[in-house]
């Protein structure tokens, strides 16, 4: 979340705190918690209950905090985790499993209400052509999709 990114006042360096929820990723065989994650910032996966993930739910993290950036308020504001699928899919539109492969394999699938996707212009409109590119990639819905963060970093 924005409250664990600590700017220093006088040389302006970033440092990154709260590292609480810190886990060593292996190679996918041992199920991990999907209640990580601040709520406004959790992945729409771990808010369907996945236990095996990796670094994208940290991508998708990233996305609503550079979208924040720009908006000055969070871009996913839910109060629950059904809520916040809610919020999700009402402005990243909802998956399908063309979007997004297994999406209905996962533990606490439900289908929700079709809603297209709202472009990123319309949601952040503020931010530059090359920033809609990068948010657009750091959130898709589909973690596969999600750029690592070295890919992200060149973007």
């Amino acid at each position: 979340t924005p409250t664990n990114i600590l700017l220093s006042f006088e040389s302006g360096a970033a440092k990154l705190g709260d590292f609480g929820f810190t886990r060593t990723l292996g190679h996918g065989d041992r199920p991990l918690t999907p209640l990580c994650t601040t709520l406004w910032y959790r992945a729409p996966e771990l808010l369907y209950g996945a236990k095996f993930y990796g670094q994208s739910v940290d991508i998708w993290s990233m996305g609503c905090i550079v979208a924040e950036l720009f908006l000055r308020r969070p871009i996913f504001a839910g109060s629950g985790e059904w809520d916040m699928l809610t919020k999700v899919f009402e402005k990243r539109g909802t998956p399908t499993e063309e979007v997004w492969r297994d999406v209905s394999a996962l533990p606490n699938f439900v289908e929700f209400s079709h809603h297209p996707e709202v472009p990123l212009a319309t949601l952040v409109p503020n931010a530059s052509a090359d920033a809609h590119s990068l948010i657009d990639g750091l959130l898709s819905l589909d973690p596969k999709q999600r750029p690592t963060a070295p890919q992200a970093l060149e973007e």
